[in-house]
């Protein structure tokens, strides 16, 4: 119950957000029913009265119907006879108008236990055979079943055992045919949920395996990436050493260069020098040769 609440007010909020009057009544009906089986009768009133002032607001009178009810049933339960009756007789004048037969038989049904209770059996022992030949005629075995049920009940207080025993056999029959479908409904659930888990672990196994691929193409990745790096690495490592090579190759050739320099100066001086002396030594021989004569 906790969680149907917790859905049906995500519902809520959603229908709210976008305006959606029919929707948000609904839910709030819904929200109440379910705080009415928990016994919170206050509470469900409280939703069951904000659902039954919008399907006013936008005229959804089968809506009404079946939240009269459900306030009909909030007050029965509590023991409120008058206020029950008001609400069922609510239901009853709604669904008579849009022809809801389906709605009329169950708020005969309820009318029908409520004067019962009260001891007016003339009135109830009517309500209930009009619920039941409508009932009838829709092939309604819910309320098909309840109609036997309290007819049995009318009659054995009545004294009517003959007609009790009729009514008990129907009872039984509704009953059981309620249970052999509710049975294949639940044989049917059974199945549909057998093909879905097989369905589902089907999916979940390829699932797994798409995810372990994926990580084997992430792992790949991963490795083609670290790879590059580390090559990256290696070249920027070789570029810097060539680099620093180059650099102490220049310095070396510069080097080299001056004292190539240096050497061919100092070569170029001596010749100066040589050349300063030998030129002396014509000019003295000269001078020596022309004093002599």
């Amino acid at each position: 119950n906790k969680t149907a609440v917790r859905y049906y007010l995500k519902s809520l909020l959603l229908e709210e957000a976008i305006n959606d009057k029919a929707g948000i009544a609904n839910s709030l009906n819904n929200i109440g029913s379910i705080c009415f089986k928990e016994g919170n009768h206050q509470k469900a009133l409280y939703y069951y009265s904000k659902s039954i002032k919008l399907k006013e607001e936008i005229g959804d009178k089968q809506g009404l119907g079946y939240t009269f009810k459900n306030v009909g049933d909030i007050y029965s339960a509590k023991g409120d006879i008058v206020k029950a009756l008001e609400y069922y007789t609510k239901s009853l004048k709604v669904e008579t108008e849009i022809s809801d037969k389906k709605g009329i038989a169950y708020s005969l049904n309820s009318l029908g236990t409520i004067y019962m209770n009260q001891k007016k059996y003339e009135t109830a022992r009517l309500l209930l055979d009009s619920a039941l030949v409508i009932s009838k005629k829709l092939g309604f075995p819910e309320n098909l079943k309840n109609c036997e049920r309290l007819l049995f009940q009318l009659d054995s207080v009545k004294g009517n055992f003959k007609g009790a025993f009729e009514h008990f056999k129907q009872f039984i029959i509704y009953r059981d045919s309620i249970i052999n479908e509710g049975t294949r409904k639940a044989s049917i659930k059974n199945q549909l949920n057998y093909e879905f888990e097989k369905k589902e672990a089907i999916i979940k196994e390829q699932q797994a395996k798409e995810h372990a691929i994926a990580e084997e193409k992430d792992r790949f990745q991963q490795i083609i990436i670290a790879s590059v790096l580390f090559g990256l690495i290696l070249v920027i490592v070789f570029a810097a050493f060539v680099s620093r090579s180059l650099k102490t190759t220049r310095e070396q050739k510069h080097l080299i260069e001056e004292k190539q320099k240096e050497i061919l100066d100092s070569i170029r001086y001596a010749k100066r020098i040589q050349t300063a002396i030998m030129s002396n030594e014509t000019y003295i021989n000269t001078t020596l040769n022309r004093l002599k004569s």
